[in-house]
């Protein structure tokens, strides 16, 4: 494989958009996470105006509340948190290698070229990175998301039913012992 002026010219072209692309694909995902942030934050404030000022019975209630409603918010953020550093990890990587692709060709381009077949590898390469990284990370994404989503979901179910399943034992009354006991 070797440049081309055909190849160094696609390059330079295509390597800006999948940056563009995989740039607005990191900004909506960080600010999913900054939203994120800011329901927590917003989430506390509101625990601390219930609790200030209140009798003891109320402050506890109040945390109470604040702690149910912030716990999914929080492991959501916690359990996430390896899949964030492994994404904007990657997309630096491939960012760097976009970069050097990028110069590489226009350099190549300014400079007359010649038959650098390793540049042409790097191109490739970065190309083939990139479109990689802008197809797939949000799947990876989403999808780790949506099992993480559907585990609460069924966490919450169960707390459900363990609430249901007690109310209709203390609204039953107390329970008769077994006969022969």
């Amino acid at each position: 494989m070797e440049m081309s002026e055909t190849f160094a010219a696609t390059v330079a072209g295509v390597a800006p958009v999948i940056w563009l692309v995989g740039a607005l694909e990191m900004h909506q995902y960080a600010k999913r996470r900054a939203d994120e942030s800011r329901a927590l934050e917003k989430l506390y404030a509101e625990g601390r105006a219930a609790a200030e000022g209140g009798d003891p019975g109320t402050v506890r209630e109040a945390i109470r509340l604040m702690q149910e409603r912030v716990e999914p918010v929080l492991a959501s953020a916690e359990s996430n948190m390896t899949l964030r550093k492994a994404v904007y990890s990657l997309w630096a990587v491939v960012v760097a290698a976009l970069l050097a692709a990028e110069s590489g060709s226009l350099m190549w381009l300014a400079t007359g070229g010649g038959t650098e077949s390793g540049l042409a590898w790097l191109c490739l390469v970065a190309l083939v990175a990139g479109f990689a990284a802008v197809t797939s990370l949000p799947v990876i994404v989403t999808y780790v998301e949506m099992e993480q989503a559907i585990k609460r979901r069924r966490e919450h179910a169960g707390n459900i039913a363990a609430l249901l399943a007690a109310e209709r034992r203390s609204q039953a009354g107390p329970s008769e012992p077994p006969a022969g006991a």
